[in-house]
């Protein structure tokens, strides 16, 4: 699996999740990541083509998601 998201040292980006990896498993994802102080909930999108669209497919409130929506791993499907 592939995982893109902004620097964390962009400035346009102060609240930005650090640290961002993903777990690629049988039928999900799990991804972690340093949750930024000042941060409330980060909303998580998906999509199978780089650059968009994306569809969100969650929120989560602590460094840490599940993705287990509808992934294909045959065959082998990047995500973004």
């Amino acid at each position: 699996a592939e995982v893109f998201v902004r620097s964390g040292t962009d400035p346009v980006c102060a609240q930005c999740p650090r640290n961002l990896k993903a777990y690629p498993k049988i039928t999900k994802v799990e991804l972690s990541w340093t949750f930024r102080t000042g941060a409330l909930k980060y909303n998580i999108y998906r999509g199978t083509v780089s650059g968009g669209p994306y569809l969100k497919i969650g929120e989560a409130s602590i460094g840490l998601y599940v993705d287990t929506a509808g992934l294909v791993n045959n065959p082998p499907t990047t995500y973004y």
